[in-house]
């Protein structure tokens, strides 16, 4: 499935933008001449700078300093990335000389200020309200550079067997049973899940949630019906689906879609 943005507003030395990457995108090594915000709300990637590699899934924010040189590798289900890209005095102005988020992807609360700035810029952005959509990204920029970084960037070499489990966990159809994986890998089953959430930063089941939810919001970007697209991603039920896309995305899969669709 082709990659998908939309523009939610521009203005002076900002962009915000909400984009859809396919599965199995590859950016090559680029850079950009602006500052850019970007928050994962759903999917996962592989992030190459010229000093570091990073498995990034959702929901996780990073700051790009301009300049930064950096490719990326997307996940079987693609990824949702809501992001601004904003130049230098600007960003001083709205954040501040001493808030600058330190340079790497850390994990972030699901419906984060993120989402819910999200929620509210696609509103004021539908009724035309450029003005105080302007405030709600400048809202959006002072909160997350506020947040202190406590990330360890160092990056833990994961065991294969490990990378085993994640791969049947993302087969989103599937109902992968985490004793039998345990058993495969010849480790405890307590073992398994403390390992996953060591080296991924949430649990099994968690992980393989946030996978169908990929699947599905992939699914709904592309045109395919609420329902349909929950089905086939693993979910119970469309309303299932929808809890999930709020909690993870702050907004409801419908409003994507229309996001994607106008």
């Amino acid at each position: 499935m082709p990659f998908r943005a939309r523009t939610l507003h521009e203005g002076d030395a900002l962009k915000v933008r909400l984009c859809h990457y396919g599965p199995d995108d590859a950016m090559a090594m680029h850079a950009h001449d602006c500052h850019q915000l970007s928050w994962v709300l759903a999917g996962e990637f592989r992030e190459i700078t010229r000093s570091d590699e990073a498995d990034v899934s959702g929901p996780s924010a990073a700051l790009k300093p301009a300049g930064l040189d950096h490719a990326d590798a997307y996940g079987p289900d693609g990824a949702l990335i809501f992001s601004i890209n904003i130049g230098e005095d600007r960003y001083r102005a709205l954040a501040g000389d001493s808030a600058m988020m330190r340079p790497g992807w850390r994990p972030v609360s699901g419906a984060s200020n993120a989402g819910e700035g999200l929620d509210r810029l696609s509103d004021l952005v539908s009724a035309g309200d450029t003005d105080t959509a302007e405030m709600a990204v400048a809202d959006i920029v002072a909160l997350a550079s506020a947040r202190p970084d406590a990330t360890d960037s160092r990056r833990r070499e994961v065991p294969r067997w490990l990378q085993d489990v994640r791969d049947r966990l993302r087969d989103t159809r599937g109902e992968a049973d985490l004793q039998a994986c345990a058993e495969d890998a010849g480790v405890h089953r307590v073992h398994l899940s403390r390992s996953f959430t060591r080296h991924f930063g949430m649990t099994p089941s968690l992980y393989r949630t946030r996978c169908r939810l990929a699947a599905a919001l992939m699914r709904i970007t592309h045109g395919l019906p609420l329902a349909e697209a929950a089905y086939e991603a693993g979910f119970a039920d469309q309303s299932h689906f929808t809890r999930w896309a709020r909690r993870e995305t702050g907004l409801p899969p419908r409003r994507l879609q229309q996001l994607f669709a106008a």
